[in-house]
């Protein structure tokens, strides 16, 4: 009966350790997949190769291996040496290039927590990757788009009568940076 007991609970605690991983292995980054590809890449003077998308592993309370909730762009050149190129706050990021300008940006757009669909552009620069500091956007009703270079972003808003109403915000990029377009009244 003791046997079958011990036989019982090392089969349990193998079917466990599928889930359950030791010290050795449970920090460290994991690639999920590729999200900019070579191909892609040719486009712009830069020396990265391609883009995946990278969550970071971590012990929880529980023993178990968990990804943060940040997620890691991932870039690779010549060498194959993986590099952190930034890391953003949410989950699924797609990213779409576009030509603004005479610039090449890149757009990282991510889900960020509750219905917000967000998005952090780059500039390729200098055969690197340089984050347009400051500015990043969020809509919760994921319509964040680019028309005639200008970066459009609508929000739904609840009034104090119950109703709602959506905020449209068009942004134009100059010298570097994206700018709030004051609206005519």
């Amino acid at each position: 009966m003791k046997i079958s007991k011990v036989l019982l609970l090392s089969f349990l605690m193998s079917l466990c350790s599928l889930s359950y991983a030791s010290n050795d292995n449970c920090i460290e980054l994991v690639e999920k997949k590729e999200i900019l590809s070579e191909v892609d890449l040719r486009l712009f003077s830069t020396s990265i190769k391609k883009i995946k998308e990278g969550k970071l592993l971590y012990r929880n309370n529980l023993g178990f291996c968990s990804p943060t909730n940040d997620t890691y762009l991932v870039g690779y050149k010549n060498d194959k040496i993986p590099r952190i190129l930034t890391v953003i706050k949410g989950h699924t990021p797609e990213i779409k290039v576009y030509s603004i300008k005479g610039e090449k940006i890149m757009m990282v757009y991510y889900f960020s927590g509750g219905n917000q669909y967000s998005l952090k552009p780059f500039l390729f620069k200098n055969n690197q990757l340089d984050s347009l500091s400051g500015f990043s956007v969020s809509s919760n009703i994921r319509k964040i788009e680019i028309v005639n270079d200008e970066l459009h972003v609508k929000n739904q808003e609840l009034m104090s009568d119950g109703s709602t109403t959506i905020i449209n915000e068009s942004y134009k990029y100059d010298n570097g940076k994206f700018h709030l377009v004051p609206h005519k009244i």
